[in-house]
């Protein structure tokens, strides 16, 4: 039997706390622990000493520089040390984490013969926003050995604006926890209570059948999670908030998560007179407990790649309502049945929504009981097949 073939998750730094870093650690555990190839991770700079997501010993890590190198010019110095680490290490495949990635591992593809995956987290419609990522999703499409989405919406642009169509596939992130699986592959042990022995770590049906079988009700709050940055809507999220609890005066808001718009969200607070209504919980490192006990989870965001806070949400039967975005939402919640999905912006739709669930538990339990629905495609097992027949039909 030959040796293993080796592939390299490469990284613009893989010690970062982000959603991207997350999901790439939860993937390279598991294909490392299932044994058939070499895992790797290469990053331009690694600025933290230990990762963010607890990365199994046996993959190496490596870098190719210390200091963090801008998209553009500076990238030409990087380009004849990736080459010889490809090289070095004999890299099979490389996996770019970040689109961006493909501007260097592409010209360097040829005289080092490693085969290019290009993974797209983020949504076409906002690659498309800046013309160096615009520049570089064209080129990716075009040369990279496989595409790779998160979204279905985003393949059919892959193929409807980009021109790909061989090559090209959608596989989801897992509705799991990243960055905490280090197990034999499927991944066990997670943070906290988020899982019991047994349990299926993307089986929503367990999450809830805890959540009733300890008989209690949910909490008189709605939770939203994500960044305090535009991108995910704190001006939507704040508006939304005030016309709920302008209707619910016995409820709260809490939002987890930090951001550069937290002193502007305080600053709103403070001016509409909701202090301890409208709450900001700050970046919490187990959200278990407040999807566990909320009543509603509602997203505001103006874009996505794909929503994990949905995705952890509905593994805890949470009803989650959004906006109907683009990419992800849509493909997550079905309108009316296990969330509510409404016109991108309009806040007064969002509320309304929100406060037909807050007021009514027996729908809420309705919704619950569905989360179920469309999860197959986030089953982890299912993803993990999925990424060997990428990397079997390069390596073969």
């Amino acid at each position: 039997m030959g040796a293993k073939k080796r592939v390299c998750f490469f990284s613009g730094d893989i010690t970062r706390g982000g959603g991207t870093e997350s999901v790439a650690v939860l993937i390279a555990n598991c294909l490392a622990g299932q044994g058939k190839y070499e895992i790797m991770f290469l990053s331009l700079v690694e600025q933290c000493e230990m990762p963010h997501f607890p990365i199994r010993p046996e993959i190496r890590r490596y870098r190719l520089g210390e200091k963090w190198i801008q998209p553009g010019p500076g990238y030409l110095a990087v380009l004849p040390k990736l080459k010889k680490f490809l090289r070095e290490r004999n890299v099979d495949v490389v996996v770019d984490i970040d689109i961006v990635l493909d501007a260097l591992t592409l010209p360097v593809r040829r005289d080092s013969g490693v085969k290019v995956v290009s993974w797209g987290h983020f949504s076409y419609y906002f690659e498309q926003a800046s013309l160096y990522r615009r520049i570089i999703m064209k080129m990716g499409a075009k040369r990279a050995d496989y595409c790779v989405t998160i979204t279905e919406e985003n393949r059919r642009c892959y193929e409807r604006y980009l021109h790909r169509s061989g090559a090209l596939r959608t596989i989801y992130n897992p509705a799991a926890l990243p960055g905490t699986v280090l197990g034999n592959g499927a991944g066990h042990g997670v943070k906290g209570d988020r899982k019991a022995p047994g349990d299926s770590i993307a089986d929503p049906l367990a999450a809830r059948a805890r959540k009733q079988g300890s008989g209690a009700a949910s909490a008189n709050y709605i939770l939203w999670a994500g960044r305090l940055e535009e991108i995910k809507g704190v001006d939507y999220l704040a508006e939304t908030a005030r016309q709920v609890l302008g209707s619910l005066p016995d409820w709260k808001w809490l939002v987890a998560g930090d951001g550069r718009l937290r002193g502007w969200l305080e600053a709103y607070i403070q001016s509409q007179g909701l202090q301890e209504r409208l709450v900001l919980l700050g970046r919490v490192e187990d959200l278990g407990p407040y999807y566990r006990n909320a009543a509603v989870f509602a997203l505001t965001s103006h874009s996505e790649g794909l929503p994990m806070c949905l995705l952890e949400a509905k593994a805890f039967s949470l009803p989650c309502v959004s906006f109907d975005i683009p990419t992800g939402p849509g493909e997550i919640i079905r309108d009316s049945v296990n969330g509510y999905l409404v016109e991108p912006y309009d806040c007064g739709r969002l509320a309304e929504r929100i406060l037909e669930l807050a007021r009514d538990e027996k729908l809420r339990e309705r919704f619950s009981r569905d989360t179920a629905l469309d999860m197959e495609k986030f089953d982890l097992e299912h993803i993990l097949d999925s990424w060997n027949e990428v990397f079997d039909s390069l390596c073969g």
